[in-house]
């Protein structure tokens, strides 16, 4: 079964607009060199099938969205954005995710720097999405 993943996750997150994609690109990163680190496995529904109901999400993605909703809750904003997701899988209990570490490695990001910028992306200005 085809899932969503913490490589794809970040690729979501620079095709948004927001400030986890304004953080992405202050580091001179957007979703095309993200994409152009590895070979990413894309689900196509054929024109006769209904679309899944819920994306499936690997544990990875699953957590950094937890971590997402606790760091919007901690900060008091009314919604988890772009930012809190791009935190969420660079901040949890045991470290970066291993495929969000290579992803950022082969691209020249330091994951506690971009955890940096997120940072300051959302101390600049609540984020509305």
């Amino acid at each position: 079964a085809v899932a969503i993943d913490a490589h794809g996750l970040l690729i979501g997150i620079a095709s948004a607009p927001g400030p986890g994609a304004d953080a992405l690109r202050a580091l001179g990163q957007d979703a095309r060199t993200l994409v152009d680190v590895d070979a990413v496995a894309v689900a196509v529904t054929q024109a006769d099938e209904a679309p899944p109901r819920a994306l499936p999400f690997n544990e990875a993605v699953r957590t950094a969205v937890r971590w997402a909703v606790d760091e919007a809750e901690r900060r008091g904003d009314d919604a988890a954005g772009t930012a809190h997701l791009l935190l969420g899988l660079l901040v949890r209990s045991g470290g970066v995710d291993e495929q969000v570490v290579h992803v950022l490695d082969a691209v020249g990001v330091d994951p506690a720097e971009l955890r940096d910028e997120a940072g300051r992306r959302l101390e600049q200005g609540a984020e509305t999405a």
